[in-house]
């Protein structure tokens, strides 16, 4: 009973990645060279540039999530489809590290506050902020106002 794969996520990856900061650059390569199965690479991948960055850093594939969100299939608002578009690469930024949850998250006035609540210490505060349901409610309606 073992494992088929393994996935390599990197820092650059869109949803919870790992707190120990190490980039997709830095650990696919070490995963693959250390494993015997299959290493797909996750964060930062959006293009054949990446895919073929991937594999020429030893993965077998590459797992790619937000860069699906902006399609017609994806069951998300088309506001929040048009900010993904609209938004460049240094506009995210991680939040909840103090809580154990890193997250990435697109940079608004929300993710401000998460960020400020953090540095006062007073991290147990953020969860109102965090909440699922807001994210639902953006995806759904398209509430930009709502989205982290």
């Amino acid at each position: 009973m073992g494992y088929d794969g393994i996935y390599a996520a990197g820092i650059e990856e869109g949803g919870h990645p790992l707190n120990d900061d190490v980039t997709t650059m830095l650990l696919t390569p070490r995963i693959a060279e250390t494993v015997k199965i299959p290493v797909v690479t996750v964060g930062g991948i959006a293009d054949g540039r990446t895919l073929a960055a991937a594999l020429a850093l030893g993965a077998q594939g590459v797992m790619m999530a937000t860069r699906f969100v902006a399609t017609q299939e994806c069951e998300v608002h088309d506001n929040i489809k048009q900010e993904i578009i609209r938004r460049q690469e240094y506009e995210t930024t991680l939040i909840c590290k103090s809580i154990g949850l890193q997250g990435r998250a697109i940079k608004n006035k929300i993710v401000e506050e998460v960020l400020a609540v953090e540095q006062r210490a007073a991290a147990w505060t953020t969860y109102s902020l965090i909440s699922g349901q807001r994210v639902k409610d953006a995806w759904e309606f398209g509430r930009l106002t709502m989205l982290l």
